[in-house]
């Protein structure tokens, strides 16, 4: 999962050229009278309240939201210049070691940005629902600009769900068809004990390494895990007393760490992902032996 990797980084690159033009014409269907009297009347079908009301209720806020602020969504400026220029699914030489930092800082502000129940992720959900519900609308009184826009809305969101692995599952409530979006999960059969173990690793994974460049969260994430590691201790030890000795001595060590000590060591991310590359790795190897 290198943030070099062209395909992985697709994704990324298409939030940060799209996500603002979605936020725009989001906020242009706002603006015209027909358009915004049909997404209240769906809010008030959904929510017994309208757009702006709802959008309060659920603390929906993109204008103040600071990361987007940070990676240049919206009318702000990029916090980082060369951002703007730069196209993560592209074929990039980053010069230096800071450009390289940067990047890893707005892979872990867009993971950020997009997990469930970020104020983000909510907007997504309700504005599609709201898309759906006026396009769905019988004897539509709209031009054919209008309808295009709103077409194109759906269709921007649909592409960023399926890049992110986001799922839309259709449900009907009291009448009303609605859309609820979650991240892609592997279902674990009932009798099928590795499954499950395999789908806790690749959730610890994913998370250890959305919060690249914070050292205290990996941290943070690493000691949750080892948990799950003690448990498997003896087990890592009889398959490699070498590799038992490195992981364990440097989770030990770590619980001792905190973020001054983390400004001292500017290795020690490095030593902590090669650690928990180490432990998964483990896991993994002691179910197919």
């Amino acid at each position: 999962m290198s943030i070099f990797d062209k395909s992985n980084n697709k994704k990324y690159a298409f939030f940060l050229t799209n996500f603002g033009e979605i936020l725009d014409l989001w906020k242009g269907f706002l603006k015209k009278k027909k358009i915004a009297m049909l997404a209240n009347q769906g809010s008030m079908i959904f929510f017994g309240l309208d757009v702006e009301q709802t959008m309060e209720f659920f603390n929906i806020n993109l204008a103040k939201n600071k990361m987007l602020k940070e990676i240049g969504i919206g009318k702000a400026k990029a916090k980082h210049k060369f951002l703007k220029n730069f196209n993560l699914n592209l074929e990039y030489h980053l010069k230096s070691k800071r450009e390289r930092d940067i990047i890893r800082e707005v892979i872990s502000l867009i993971n950020s940005l997009l997990q469930e129940n970020s104020d983000v992720f909510k907007f997504c959900e309700f504005s599609y629902n709201i898309t759906k519900y006026i396009l769905a609308l019988p004897a539509l009184d709209l031009s054919k600009e209008e309808k295009d826009e709103l077409e194109r809305y759906l269709a921007k969101l649909e592409e960023l769900f399926g890049l992110f692995k986001i799922t839309i599952t259709q449900k009907s409530e009291e009448g009303n068809i609605l859309y609820y979006l979650s991240y892609q999960k592997k279902v674990a059969n009932q009798n099928d004990t590795p499954l499950a173990n395999e789908l806790d690793k690749e959730v610890i994974f994913n998370q250890y390494f959305s919060k690249n460049g914070d050292l205290v969260a990996k941290n943070k994430i690493l000691a949750n895990f080892a948990t799950l590691l003690e448990e498997k201790r003896q087990e890592i030890k009889d398959f490699n007393p070498k590799l038992e000795y490195d992981i364990f001595s440097f989770l030990e060590h770590s619980k001792h760490r905190n973020s001054l000590t983390f400004q001292e060591d500017l290795d020690y991310e490095r030593s902590m992902d090669k650690i928990f590359k180490k432990a998964i790795l483990c896991l993994y190897l002691l179910e197919i032996q």
